[in-house]
């Protein structure tokens, strides 16, 4: 019986020992597997702050558009003020021109 029990007790050390070898196994598998989720983690929240820069980016741009488009505006409104100007000044020159045309021409008619 001696010699069953030997064998009986190798045989549980064995397995035992191929137990141990199986959730050693397991337990870097996990640990390699918890250094994944943290990677992945990590990754994800570098997205999301990449994410969150890219949307204050886009803000700040429309913001400068908008900036640049009422430059825009008041730049052709200034530009269009002088131009209104000459037009009223050439008008005004051009109107007495031909009123002291017609007077002339009056003046000769009536003074005949």
């Amino acid at each position: 019986m001696e010699q069953y029990e030997r064998e009986h007790l190798n045989e549980l050390r064995e397995k035992m020992a191929a137990n141990e070898r199986e959730h050693e196994s397991f337990r870097r598998r996990l640990k390699e597997h918890d250094e994944r989720i943290v990677q992945i983690n990590n990754l994800t929240l570098a997205v999301q702050r990449q994410g969150d820069v890219m949307e204050r980016v886009v803000d700040a741009q429309q913001k400068t558009q908008q900036s640049i488009d009422r430059v825009e505006k008041r730049v052709v409104d200034l530009e269009r003020e002088p131009a209104d100007r000459w037009r009223k000044l050439a008008f005004e020159i051009l109107k007495w021109a031909v009123i002291g045309a017609l007077g002339l021409i009056a003046g000769y008619i009536l003074g005949r």
